[in-house]
């Protein structure tokens, strides 16, 4: 989440939100649980998954709000959203 980084470094001091533009991103753990579980299953043999939040799909502007939002939050300032 290397533009997340940039905004947390201060080295972002603009970004378009994007409008209703989706940014389809996953946590890492969700991933490596889906690769686990499919790794389990024995008809996932020499098939191709795609992991992606699909319809929990954030907006940018929703992922840019909440990561001011939290960077907020770990100075102690309030937030606003």
């Amino acid at each position: 989440y290397y533009p997340m980084r940039l905004m947390a470094w201060g080295r972002l001091p603009y970004a378009s939100c994007g409008g209703r533009a989706l940014l389809d991103v996953v946590p890492v753990d969700y991933v490596v649980d889906g690769m686990l579980a499919l790794a389990r299953r024995d008809d996932s043999l020499g098939q191709t998954y795609h992991l992606a939040a699909g319809e929990e799909a954030l907006t940018v502007h929703d992922v840019i709000r909440e990561t001011y939002a939290g960077m907020a939050r770990r100075e102690g300032q309030a937030v606003n959203i």
